[in-house]
């Protein structure tokens, strides 16, 4: 398959570069822009044709050597290994790197690390609220938004003093080390073991951010197993569990306490389910980290918490009519984000009251992992590429109806809704079978439901 390959500056000697940026897509282009404002010589990399960089050399096929011999190669999360394109890559690079690692290494902003399978971008959110809560002119960079290339950027424009940054596993599968102040694992549940192969191989990723960390980790005390294997750090640990009353945060009578002391009202806050909760505790636990225990009575940080509401797609209750509420959780692309919110909207009265639509493109989920919270779900609509390996995972457990695909799924669901049923897209499964995100499927799955309902 050909690729093509561009200078950005035409008159670039052709036999050496500082950098390659191998793979033009949001992290790509992130990278590219502080290359540039590093005033570093650069090319790009990428198997798709690129308008905005006019200025190609010519078709290059990735079986022969790349013409340039390059310092550093930036690589985008969607190369894998194996990938043929990577043998040339690594044969032309003094050394490959992920674009994390590239910001990383060219900044000495203050950064903090988060990672986990579910609840990163909520965390991060909030964690970047309670720094500015703090009076800290923090950003969130990494997976949830353009790249910390920006994030490094605006640092040294002076408009940012501190970066919370989101790391998913594909950005770490590279790296060594990924320097932070304090780092967080929320919690491991089975996701991307088709690209990892094994969930050991996964937890050993994720645990090198932990690793990384200057001054304290925070973890969920359910990774007992996991710190043991892979924590090979010496700094303080602050744990955080919602279930475990012996962690250092924990839920106990609707409060969040510190050390056994209630210090926040859980019920009194925006964001509701346990797993929120865990996610309220991370955020304090790496806060506290940088700046005392003095927060826990920060009535800026206090308000903050209680007012903090998830983005879209996040268990995000967009419409209430006649009775019946509508969820999108189309970020839900697992089944542990999936229990999740079935346990957030179960009846109280044990009634099954929720209409769930389940399906897409399987990452190699094992979605029997969803039979013990299924009680609530009155019926099952199965869509997209994988709904046979989830009608026979879940065969017996509730009625279920195959609808092929998801916009004839997410009409059925709400032509058969009726009061006091919650019509809930949570998939536990990737977007790409049908659309090109899980944005696109939450706001696709909003659309047909105003429709249908004349909302």
């Amino acid at each position: 398959k050909s690729n093509v390959f561009y200078p950005k500056q035409e008159k670039l000697e052709m036999d050496h570069c500082e950098i390659l940026i191998a793979g033009y897509g949001v992290s790509g282009k992130a990278a590219a822009r502080l290359a540039a404002f590093l005033k570093k010589s650069y090319r790009v990399l990428d198997e798709k044709e690129q308008p905005e960089l006019p200025d190609a050399l010519a078709p290059w096929n990735a079986a022969d050597p790349l013409p340039c011999r390059f310092q550093t190669a930036v690589l985008s999360p969607g190369i894998r290994a194996g990938n043929p394109l990577l043998k040339q890559i690594e044969a032309a690079s003094d050394r490959v790197i992920g674009e994390l690692e590239f910001a990383a290494e060219n900044t000495d902003c203050p950064l903090i690390g988060i990672t986990g399978t579910n609840g990163k971008t909520t965390t991060t959110e909030l964690t970047t609220v309670l720094f500015q809560a703090a009076g800290e002119a923090a950003e969130s960079a990494g997976n949830i938004g353009a790249g910390l290339s920006d994030g490094v950027i605006a640092h040294k424009n002076g408009s940012v003093d501190r970066l919370i940054v989101e790391i998913s596993s594909f950005q770490l599968e590279r790296a060594e080390s990924f320097p932070v102040e304090v780092a967080a694992v929320l919690n491991l549940a089975s996701d991307h073991v088709d690209r990892h192969g094994s969930m050991e191989e996964y937890a050993r990723v994720k645990f090198v951010l932990a690793n990384s960390a200057r001054k304290a980790v925070v973890l969920n005390t359910n990774l007992i197993r996991e710190r043991e294997m892979f924590l090979k750090t010496d700094v303080p640990v602050i744990t955080f569990s919602a279930y475990d009353e012996s962690a250092d945060l924990t839920l106990k009578n609707g409060w969040i306490c510190w050390h056994g002391k209630p210090f926040f009202d859980f019920h009194s806050a925006a964001l509701k389910g346990r797993h929120n909760a865990e996610n309220m505790m991370a955020a304090l636990a790496l806060l506290v980290a940088e700046k005392g225990e003095q927060m826990f009575g920060n009535i800026a940080v206090l308000d903050a918490l209680k007012n903090f509401a998830p983005d879209h797609h996040r268990a995000e209750c967009f419409l209430e009519k006649n009775g019946i509420r509508y969820v999108d959780d189309s970020k839900a692309t697992n089944p542990h984000a999936v229990n999740a919110a079935l346990e957030m909207f179960r009846s109280a009265d044990g009634r099954k009251n929720i209409l769930l639509l389940l399906g897409g493109l399987d990452k190699d989920m094992n979605f029997k992992e969803l039979i013990p919270y299924l009680g609530s779900v009155k019926k099952i609509f199965l869509a997209g590429e994988c709904r046979q390996k989830v009608a026979s995972a879940l065969a017996g457990c509730c009625e279920m109806e195959d609808c092929g695909d998801f916009r004839s799924a997410a009409r059925r669901m709400c032509v058969e809704a009726t009061p006091g049923d919650v019509v809930l897209l949570s998939p536990a499964t990737a977007s790409m079978d049908e659309f090109k995100n899980y944005k696109e499927r939450g706001n696709c799955f909003k659309e047909i439901v105003r429709e249908v309902t004349g909302a």
